[in-house]
């Protein structure tokens, strides 16, 4: 049995799928297997991925049901005790899965393991940074280390295979902050192992979540916990920096009565200065001052 078992959802990703299995393959880490879940894909993924070459890789085909039905049917099919996942257009550096490794062999009783992260493509990569320390291994609160952005992410984060049996799969409800609904999930149960070197490239591209277009039942607006953990600091900032998110999808895309129902439960004192004014801004104001959001960021900061 081998020691991970990679789990690749692909939906139309023609442009990438080979880029990131590739980037499996060279992998200096190589105890692992490849399950592959094609989520209905109607361009040339399948093709694609059917010429790929590995001795352990195994492809499933199924109707379009969304990633989250997608990740779930690739949990089922997994052998391995660790589980991790890999989007069908982003990219690991040669050392992600040693990295992990190293973690887990750090931590063998803990259950979550994620790294650090970046996106973009080429030269043009974006850093994000988290609310941990410098140190380049650390246990860590997920509330209390993403309160910038997430120390979790779908092509980052490695699980035991026993956290979905305790906290559930991915909701199926939802194609939009899925992923997050399920951090917040694994972060009021486990602690996050958290390596603080990148080595996965995010890609925004025309599937990504970071591009699609916008349907507001497809996403998870956090009304489960509208009472809960009122006196938890660290998960109140964390949820209300996601419902910021949430409402400025929906001032963009012109859903005002979800946008007032998600501003009036955030607490401002939670978002840096450019958020409160990003929120406060009429639409076609938002539109322009969000192109220049870092910018103002450094300067306000």
């Amino acid at each position: 049995m081998s020691f991970f078992s990679v789990i690749v959802t692909v939906y139309n990703k023609e442009d990438y799928i080979l880029d990131t299995l590739n980037s499996i393959k060279q992998q200096s880490y190589s105890d692992y297997e490849i399950v592959l879940v094609n989520d209905g894909s109607t361009d040339k993924s399948l093709d694609i991925v059917s010429q790929f070459e590995h001795p352990n890789i195994s492809v499933f085909s199924t109707k379009n049901n969304g990633v989250s039905k997608a990740r779930n049917f690739g949990i089922e099919k997994a052998n391995s005790n660790y589980l991790v996942f890999l989007d069908g257009d982003d990219v690991w550096m040669p050392y992600h899965l040693q990295d992990l490794k190293k973690l887990i062999d750090k931590y063998p009783k803990e259950h979550i393991f994620s790294t650090a992260y970046t996106e973009g493509k080429g030269k043009n990569l974006r850093s994000f940074q988290f609310t941990t320390s410098n140190k380049k291994i650390q246990k860590l609160n997920y509330f209390e280390g993403s309160s910038i952005s997430s120390i979790l992410h779908p092509s980052t984060i490695a699980i035991h295979k026993n956290v979905p049996i305790t906290v559930g799969g991915f909701n199926p409800k939802y194609s939009n902050y899925e992923d997050i609904e399920y951090w917040f999930r694994i972060g009021l149960k486990y602690p996050v192992i958290f390596h603080n070197t990148p080595s996965v490239c995010i890609r925004k591209t025309k599937n990504s979540l970071t591009t699609s277009s916008f349907k507001i039942e497809n996403h998870y607006f956090f009304e489960d916990y509208d009472d809960q953990f009122l006196n938890d600091k660290a998960f109140r900032k964390v949820l209300d920096i996601n419902r910021y998110s949430l409402a400025a999808l929906c001032k963009v895309n012109n859903e005002q009565e979800q946008f007032l129902k998600l501003s009036k439960k955030i607490n401002s004192k939670n978002l840096h200065l450019i958020q409160r004014i990003l929120l406060a801004a009429p639409k076609p104001i938002y539109l322009v001052l969000n192109k220049f959001k870092n910018l103002l960021r450094r300067y306000f900061n």
